[in-house]
């Protein structure tokens, strides 16, 4: 049984933890082939180092984001996130050619179509996902 994402109030503090899974579980893609399971694991500590190289910080400025928060960034959205998902992980070198395009969000699209779990914990995220052989593409408007 999948387990249902579970909302917290402020009040429990940044103990919670919050796990999506995807309702499409199968080990296949659709031409019966096995899809190759993946496991990525985002730490806070590696996710600051990265922050502070990309962002150049020092100082007063490099304190400030020791105090970023997973589930904060992942619930907003954070582009910078999304950046280092997609850099650390193999995703964007498995993709074959006719998927390459230099539009981070078309690659993020096509990331979610693999991500089969995701646990976002104050200080790591856990993200289970399974490469693919065919991604759905999105309207031609948006991408094309």
């Amino acid at each position: 049984m999948a387990a249902q994402p579970r909302i917290f109030s402020s009040s429990q503090g940044l103990a919670a933890t919050i796990t999506f899974i995807s309702p499409t579980t199968e080990a296949s893609s659709g031409d019966g082939k096995l899809s190759e399971s993946k496991e990525l694991v985002i730490t806070k500590d590696d996710y600051i180092v990265f922050l502070s190289q990309r962002l150049r910080l020092k100082g007063s400025c490099q304190r400030e984001i020791e105090d970023v928060s997973f589930p904060f960034l992942f619930a907003s959205g954070s582009e910078m996130l999304r950046t280092y998902i997609l850099g650390q992980s193999e995703f964007t070198a498995s993709l074959p050619d006719r998927y390459k395009l230099p539009d981070r969000g078309f690659i993020w699209y096509l990331f979610s179509q693999s991500v089969r779990e995701i646990s976002v914990m104050p200080d790591r995220v856990i993200i289970k996902y399974e490469l693919k052989d065919e991604y759905r593409k999105p309207f031609k408007q948006f991408y094309l």
